[in-house]
């Protein structure tokens, strides 16, 4: 309870005390006229460097003698997997080749190097 009532506190100073007036917009913020909220490849935001090529997955997972999931071909060194879940809408529904290829990209630069699709019945 003490916990609770302690980051309440601090809660309540550090975003809604402190800053005051300066949540508001001001005359020097710059308007974002980018309609596209897609990642550039090599831009800041670009963050599929985290698992470089070598790391694809083109063979079966298996755990380690550590208990770790590995690459079954791989010297036992543990492989890390960034899950993205997406599901697709009745409305839109699923995406078509040029589509699908452009939402992979994206979940790549976005640092995933997995997808689940849920929702989806064959």
């Amino acid at each position: 309870m003490i916990m609770k009532i302690i980051k309440f506190v601090l809660f309540t100073t550090i975003f809604i005390i402190l800053p005051g007036h300066s949540l508001l917009a001001g005359e020097q913020w710059l308007t974002v006229n980018d309609k596209s909220l897609e990642i550039q490849q090599g831009s800041a935001l670009d963050f599929s460097q985290i698992f470089p090529v070598a790391d694809k997955i083109n063979t079966y997972v298996s755990v380690n003698n550590a208990g770790q999931l590995s690459f079954k071909n791989g010297d036992g060194k543990r492989a890390k997997f960034l899950c993205a879940p997406y599901s697709f809408s009745n409305i839109g529904g699923f995406p078509d080749y040029r589509e699908a290829d452009q939402l992979a990209e994206q979940l790549n630069r976005h640092g995933y190097n997995m997808g689940c699709r849920s929702s989806c019945d064959i």
